[in-house]
């Protein structure tokens, strides 16, 4: 890990008293100054290998769930009559809904393009993990949006999830049929587990940085490219 210079830490440490070293939210701050300078946070510079298009499924993925959540929000402000009716309802709706088909084919290739590169190597595993944990919390958010529409298609493919939520024991947790609550859970909890965990993800992305190719040479590793 790259730590803030030995002058960073001399300034911070004049400008705390010393009765406030042992407070929670200074220890936080020299916890995050020291796994997340803001170089590294926000890099200015990326390694020449990330051009590759391998590495675009990510930044694509996270682009579609921004869309995915603004429309999401305007169609939970104006209703279903809105959506269902009206000409700028309709053209919302249909932009989550391709938002949502962009989101899971972005988020499977990622997947699939970060286990072929070995993108849980040098101590990445936790990264790895929580981006298959956000591909099944996503996967329940699209289940329970697709059982709020209410259309036929809907109701009958809701039957049938209910028995297989039922089969894993989790039937007592999330009932389909009732409405009230997949709405809420569809619209609150999900997205927000969705959006925190996805957060984490790349924040640990950013600590361990891009894990380079299998096959990286030296002059890969040191070049870098404006981000």
């Amino acid at each position: 890990m790259i730590g803030p210079s030995g002058g960073s830490r001399s300034r911070d440490a004049e400008t705390v008293p010393s009765q406030a070293e042992s407070t929670w939210d200074v220890r936080f701050r020299r916890w995050f100054q020291r796994y997340l300078p803001w170089p590294r946070l926000l890099p200015g510079t990326e390694p020449v290998y990330v051009r590759s298009l391998l590495y675009v499924f990510g930044a694509l993925n996270i682009a579609s769930l921004v869309i995915l959540i603004a429309s999401g929000v305007v169609l939970a402000f104006f209703g279903p009559t809105w959506w269902k009716q009206a000409a700028a309802g309709r053209f919302t709706d249909a932009v989550h809904y391709w938002a949502v088909q962009t989101f899971f084919l972005c988020m499977l290739a990622h997947l699939v393009v970060v286990y072929l590169t070995g993108a849980f190597r040098g101590g990445r595993a936790a990264t790895w993990i929580l981006g298959f944990l956000a591909f099944l919390v996503a996967a329940t958010t699209g289940l329970t949006g697709y059982s709020s529409a209410q259309d036929f298609d809907s109701q009958w493919i809701t039957t049938q999830a209910k028995d297989a939520v039922n089969s894993i024991g989790a039937g007592g947790l999330l009932n389909l049929l009732n409405t009230g609550q997949v709405v809420g859970v569809h619209m609150i909890v999900l997205p927000l587990t969705v959006a925190i965990v996805v957060a984490i993800h790349v924040l640990l992305v950013r600590v361990h940085g891009v894990v380079p190719p299998y096959d990286a040479l030296e002059e890969h590793l040191e070049a870098e490219v404006r981000s």
